[in-house]
């Protein structure tokens, strides 16, 4: 690396070429991208979630409601995980229907017996 230092008032200073100044902050961005992707990756693993297998992400960016495609995916009916987090199977079809809106509590239980994280589902 070319640079040259400069003595300030007591205090040493590097003068940094332009073009390896860029190439410094590009590297110190993809540092800073790398630890938050590894950050990332961690939290997922030691959540247990799984990971939406792409059909099924495609699914939910077209417009189906996440709850919905989770559910199927684990050939799961709406009365089996109304069952499961103590609902009614009306209450899980108006939720993938989007006649209705879950509140933390119920989406936080639908998260668990799908097997996903709540972000997933919002």
């Amino acid at each position: 690396m070319n640079f040259t230092t400069l003595n300030i008032e007591g205090k040493q200073y590097a003068l940094v070429p332009t073009p390896e100044m860029k190439k410094m902050v590009q590297a110190s961005e993809m540092f800073s991208d790398v630890k938050a992707y590894d950050k990332t990756i961690r939290e997922f693993q030691e959540s247990g979630a799984e990971a939406l297998p792409l059909a099924l992400t495609k699914r939910i960016i077209k417009g189906e409601h996440p709850v919905k495609v989770c559910r199927e995916h684990l050939k799961m009916t709406q009365a089996e995980l109304a069952k499961k987090i103590g609902v009614t199977g009306t209450y899980i079809f108006m939720l993938e229907s989007g006649r209705r809106k879950g509140g933390v509590a119920t989406l936080k239980k639908l998260a668990y017996a799908l097997n996903v994280t709540l972000e997933e589902l919002l």
